[in-house]
């Protein structure tokens, strides 16, 4: 059996007066990182509102379990309206945290892209000057 030869290939110059191939080359691969950025932000954000979520999921099922073990016929109906009021509160903090924490991922993709928008326009004129 014959050996291999190693062959690397070879790509034809792209040559088109005026344009500077290399730097639109390094230009996508600068917006491309930033999309890598970007989707990382959204991955953790979307990760830390799943596991928020399960960790809520939880604590109803033990609110559930302990309601139904601790029901007492002879407490009042307003000591499980505190215990339910609780419970609401609890879950409106945990809501408005989720979306606080979606609120600052968007600002932060929002000023990756923005940065990388202006950075592409200033690259974009100095290689039309």
């Amino acid at each position: 059996m014959a050996a291999r030869a190693s062959v690397n290939p070879t790509f034809p110059a792209f040559n088109v007066p005026g344009v500077n191939v290399e730097a639109l080359v390094a230009l996508q691969k600068a917006n491309l990182e930033t999309f890598v950025q970007v989707q990382k932000l959204v991955t953790e954000a979307a990760q830390a509102a799943w596991a928020q979520h399960l960790k809520r999921v939880d604590g109803w099922q033990a609110q559930i379990e302990s309601a139904f073990k601790g029901f007492d016929l002879a407490k009042k109906p307003e000591a499980y309206a505190k215990d339910a009021q609780a419970a609401v509160e609890t879950a409106i903090a945990e809501a408005r945290s989720v979306v606080e924490h979606g609120v600052k991922t968007q600002q932060e993709v929002a000023k990756l892209v923005t940065e990388r928008m202006v950075a592409n326009l200033n690259e974009l004129k100095t290689l039309a000057a």
